[in-house]
């Protein structure tokens, strides 16, 4: 399962003011990411909640040893609304994004996902969603909107240990808390013949009462072992009547593979970086292709030592331009 996977309880995707950071007293890799003003809007500051949330999204992807730096990969409008206790989603891309330069729109709700041509309101497909009971430790979640960060983490802790979670607060402002294996079929047994999740715990900033990270290990079938871990970014507004509001998602995937490749007989030159790698004149270039010293097909650069096949990925999505409480229910209309 070497595509991206984000760990299942990451709870979703997915006046005018600028916004501070929220500030907690635990470190992470996304702190980096916290530090550019972002615009939040609230349309409806009377309400008791947020109940809608839109923002610009711009996805970032990273390689490490693939010399891919902060790429960007995809840009889109993100919308989500609670409806009658329901969470709906819409991803609005630009026609820039296609072939035929004509936009797209994925339109979500718990029963059904449709793809549509925004301009027409033409369907090019329909997906059913497949149930799901949702996860239990965050049930007492389910009713508001996954943007808005702060959560009852009293509630949530009971929870944990009534299911038999291994509770962990020794870290001053971290609670974690680890899925207990029996949890996910098969594993407790070693049935599966496939992917399987070794262990999935929780954190959470108890200081911020917000999402800390997610981090799931994977044993795959190729023998790999893979760490994902997420780390939700929060801001607050300049009043901070709202709360915690998240402004992107910043997620690690490890593949760790354990052991070395033997590369005693390979001819290919090792670089650290793309700029050790020396650059040759086109008649050269053409001269050693002529005599079979190099070839002219696409060849993936894999920059440091070759014999270790360990790598990263980072996938970083961050929002702009955020409103809160300013999306009509129209908005949804094909799949209400």
């Amino acid at each position: 399962m070497k595509k991206f996977l984000f760990p299942f309880m990451v709870l979703l995707f997915m006046t005018a003011a600028s916004c501070s950071m929220t500030g907690s007293s635990t470190d992470s890799p996304a702190d980096e990411f916290r530090d550019s003003d972002v615009s939040i809007y609230n349309g409806d500051r009377e309400a008791d909640e947020i109940y809608s949330y839109t923002a610009d999204v711009t996805s970032y992807y990273s390689h490490d040893r693939k010399a891919i730096d902060m790429e960007v990969r995809q840009e889109y409008r993100l919308s989500l609304k609670m409806i009658n206790g329901s969470l709906y989603t819409r991803l609005d891309f630009s026609g820039e994004a296609f072939p035929d330069q004509r936009s797209r729109s994925i339109i979500s709700s718990p029963e059904e996902q449709v793809l549509i041509y925004p301009d027409s309101n033409e369907v090019l497909e329909r997906y059913p969603v497949p149930s799901s009971e949702g996860d239990p430790l965050f049930s007492s979640e389910s009713d508001r909107l996954p943007m808005s960060g702060r959560m009852d983490i009293g509630t949530i802790k009971n929870t944990a240990s009534r299911l038999s979670f291994d509770v962990n607060d020794a870290t001053p402002g971290l609670l974690t808390l680890s899925y207990p294996k029996d949890f996910f079929p098969g594993i407790a047994d070693g049935s599966s013949e496939s992917d399987e999740i070794i262990s999935c715990k929780v954190s959470f900033d108890t200081e911020d009462e917000t999402l800390f990270s997610t981090e799931m290990v994977i044993a795959e079938s190729d023998g790999s072992i893979r760490t994902i871990t997420t780390y939700p970014l929060f801001a607050e507004s300049e009043t901070g009547e709202e709360g915690p509001i998240e402004i992107g998602t910043l997620t690690i995937d490890k593949n760790d593979f354990g052991e070395r490749i033997d590369t005693s007989d390979s001819i290919t030159a090792e670089y650290e970086t793309v700029e050790d790698v020396p650059l040759i004149s086109a008649n050269e270039l053409k001269k050693k292709a002529a005599e079979g010293e190099i070839t002219s097909e696409d060849t993936e650069i894999w920059l440091g030592d070759l014999s270790d096949p360990n790598y990263t990925e980072t996938y970083l999505d961050l929002y702009e331009n955020i409103e809160l409480n300013t999306i009509d229910d129209s908005l949804f209309r094909i799949v209400l």
